[in-house]
This record gives structure tokens, sequence and C-alpha cells, in this order.
């Protein structure tokens, strides 16, 4: 290139100005050729230079991330390494707090209760409530205590429906009255089963227990404090069908019942003695309602007499709501003289229809019924719990079905659930008149009525001493 720049500077000395523009002009053509022969390698080499500047751009990208990433993972070490340390720190501080502390603080987490003291709190929550009796409570105790010894003292949750099942199976193993027999006491479950008792718990009463076990459950229900959430005792029952219910009276029964030394003699220890029979028989009432009559339950209803069968007075309790109901007092009960002695007694300044029953904890009934089971077997009337006080109730009620009244209608006398709607009603003032025929339908035979003097021909002699 500096040999053709020589050349140009040469020409310019040239005297002659047309040769020297011609030998220009065919240098400039030269050198023209010669740069656009250079210019594609020019190029090429710039190409080369932009990608050696690209690929040097990306390699220090990558030594920058390369960096970066090795300052990240020290980061990360250095942290991991500081939480090992801390974590280490805080269990052997826990560690320390927990050996100092008292074992009751050891364990926060609560347990869930034992059967023992689930028992216990729902006992606590029935007398809270007032639903129970003395009685009833001890009644429920009893099925707990052996359904405890059943399953074992576990918490309720842990009763599946297999240990149900094991629990009815032993129940219709055992003897009837377990905790009462002499020859139980003190024997374990297994024990007495190996005795092979002859006579077994009844069907009703393995029942009833495991009625009582479902209420336990079913309060348990839904109560976080317990764990459960079903009821495996829910509708678990055996067979009834077999077993031995309560029968009516027939009239050669009746009548014995009649002939006994007291109403020969016309001589009773007491008045209940001789008015509960009669008035069983002519009221389909319970023997708890009848013994439980404050005075002022014989109402007058529109020239109706009545008796107000309810649970508003002091010491009394019903069955279930239907028990509240009007009861028309039998024209038998009235020629026997039950309104005159009813009148006495008011003049005499009582308040209760059988003052000399007092309140125990079955309630006024419990003399009563003991005398009534003695009086029974000495007239020689069988069956332990066939022929009983109810007895005299469905006695009643029979009579009056078998006489083709209407379900409903004995349903209002007796307090019997009715499946019609107006049943459901606690009937007013003005059904006396209408209830009064329902009543009156039974008639008992002549044969046995006569056999009941009326109470102005008896004598009442307390007994005294022992019986």
């Amino acid at each position: 290139m500096q040999e053709h720049v020589a050349k140009l500077d040469a020409l310019r000395g040239t005297t002659k100005d047309a040769d020297r523009r011609t030998a220009i002009n065919a240098e400039f053509h030269r050198v023209d050729g010669m740069l656009d022969k250079m210019l594609p390698q020019l190029m090429a080499f710039k190409t080369e230079e932009s990608g050696l500047n690209t690929e040097y751009m990306l390699l220090l990208q990558d030594v920058r991330a390369l960096s970066l990433s090795r300052q990240h993972q020290e980061a990360i070490a250095e942290q991991a390494s500081t939480h090992k340390a801390e974590k280490h720190a805080l269990a052997d501080f826990v560690s320390t707090i927990v050996s100092r502390a008292p074992a009751s603080e050891s364990n926060s987490v609560p347990s869930i209760p034992s059967l023992s003291a689930t028992i216990e709190d729902f006992v606590r929550f029935k007398r809270a409530q007032g639903r129970w009796t003395a009685k009833t409570e001890a009644e429920n105790r009893a099925v707990y205590e052996l359904f405890k010894l059943i399953v074992g003292d576990k918490p309720l949750v842990e009763i599946d429906d297999d240990g149900i099942v094991s629990y009815l199976e032993t129940l219709k193993k055992l003897p009837p009255n377990i905790n009462k027999a002499p020859a139980y006491v003190g024997k374990s479950i297994d024990e007495i089963i190996a005795l092979a008792p002859e006579t077994t718990m009844a069907a009703r009463t393995i029942n009833k227990n495991v009625e009582r076990v479902s209420s336990l459950f079913k309060w348990a229900m839904g109560k976080k404090k317990y764990g459960v959430t079903r009821n495996p005792a829910a509708g678990m029952s055996v067979d009834e069908s077999g077993a031995a219910k309560r029968q009516p009276f027939t009239n050669s029964e009746l009548a014995a019942l009649l002939r006994s030394e007291e109403f020969a003699t016309r001589e009773f220890e007491n008045p209940y003695a001789y008015w509960l029979i009669p008035m069983g028989l002519l009221t389909g009432a319970r023997l708890g309602e009848l013994c439980q009559l404050y005075l002022s339950d014989f109402v007058d209803h529109n020239g109706v007499p009545c008796i107000d069968v309810t649970d508003e007075k002091e010491g009394q309790r019903l069955k279930n709501a239907n028990s509240k109901r009007l009861v028309p007092v039998h024209s038998k009960l009235i020629d026997l003289g039950l309104l005159q002695y009813v009148d006495g007694l008011r003049k005499a300044g009582a308040k209760r229809l059988f003052p000399e029953l007092n309140e125990r904890r079955d309630g006024f009934a419990q003399a009563a019924s003991n005398w009534f089971q003695r009086h029974k077997r000495k007239c020689g009337i069988d069956g332990k719990h066939t022929k009983v006080f109810h007895s005299f109730r469905h006695t009643f009620i029979s009579a009056l079905l078998d006489d083709e009244v209407p379900e409903h209608s004995v349903a209002q006398i007796v307090g019997h659930e009715s499946n019609l709607i107006t049943g459901k009603v606690y009937w007013n003032a003005k059904d006396a008149a209408k209830r009064k025929p329902t009543v009156e339908k039974y008639q008992p035979h002549e044969d046995v009525w006569r056999l009941i003097p009326k109470f102005e021909q008896v004598r009442i002699v307390p007994r005294r001493g022992p019986r």
C-alpha cells in the first residue's frame, strides 16, 4: 500500500497534467480493486472478533454464576451449622427444664377417662338434672359395675362391637341377682360362670342392662373428653319372645285374693291393705300412682268425681308424660265408700290418701309392694314375675279392649301413649263426662265383687310387734 502512495506522490510532480491525471486514475482503480478484494477478509475478521467478544461475555457470566453459587452454598452451610447448634442447645434446655419439673407437669396431654371415671361423670350429670331417684341411681350403678367387671376398666372409646357382643354373651351365662346371692359374693365373673348356674338372667333383664349401657354411650358421644363417636350398644338386644310376661288375673285368682283372712274377718292392718286391690282393679292405675295420691288429687269436674294422676306434689313421680291424666272414679269404688273415706281424712287434717305409707328410696309404694307380694303368696297365687300388682292393670285394660272399647279411649284412662294427635293432649274438665262410660265398661264378675265388704264394715287393726 505504501508503494502505491509513493507512486501517487510522484505523479503529482509530473508537468504534463493530462498524463498525470490519467496515471492517477489508473492507480486509484488499482487501489480500489485491491480494497475490494480485502473487504471480505476484513468483514470476516470483524465477525470473528465479535464472536470472540460474545463468548468472552458468556464466559464471564458463567464465572460470576459459579462464584455466586459457591457463595450461596457456603452461606447455606453456615446457616445449617448454626441451626444445628441452636437445635442441640434448645434440646438441652428443654431436657433440663423437664427434669426439674414435677411429674404431674411433665405430661400436659390429657388422657381419656377410664370407664369408672366416665360412669361417675354420667351419674353426676343425672343428679344435676334431677332425673334419677336414689333407687334409679343404685340400679344403674349396679349395671355399670357389672359392665366394667366384664369388659374391663378401659376408656369407653376402646369398647367396640366385639366388646358389646362379648358383654351380651356373658350376661346370658350369668345368674339373676348376682350382687345379692351369697354364693356369688367375692367371686369373679369367670368363677361364677364356671359354677354353671341353673337359672340365668332373664332376657328382659339382659335387655335392660344393655339399654342402660347404650344410654352411657349415647351421653358420651360428641363430648371431646371421652373420644366416643358412635354407640356400639345401640340396637343390641336378645329375643324376649319366650320370656315370661305379666298376665291379667283370672276370676278365680281374683276370688282367691279376696277370700283371704283379712277380707273374711274384715280386719285389716292398715287402710291400703283394704283399698289397693279394688282401686287397682277399677282404675287401671299403677301401684306407685295410687300410693302417692294426695287428698287434693280427688277432684270434681261438672259433677263427675275424678282422680287427678299427676306429679306436681312433693314426692310424686310418674313413669312418663303420658301418665298424667284424669281418671273418673268408678261407681263401684263410690259404693265401697272411697269418697266418704277421702272426706273423713280431710276433716281429720290429713293430706295424703295413705299417710301410713312413708316415702322411701322407691317412692311411697315400697311397703305396699312388699305387702302385696306376701298377700298373693299367702293366697296361693303363683308366678313371681307374671302375676304381680301390675296384673290388676292388665285385667282392667284387657277387659275394656275385649269389650271393643277403642284403644285411644283406653289410653286416656290408663296413661298409655295414643296414636291420635288428640290423645297426646291432657284432656280438660269437659271430657270427664265423656270418659266416665269408658271406666264403667269394666264390671268385675259378681262372684268376685261380692267378696269385698264396704269400708264402713271393716276395722283397721294395726299390727303390733315384728311381722
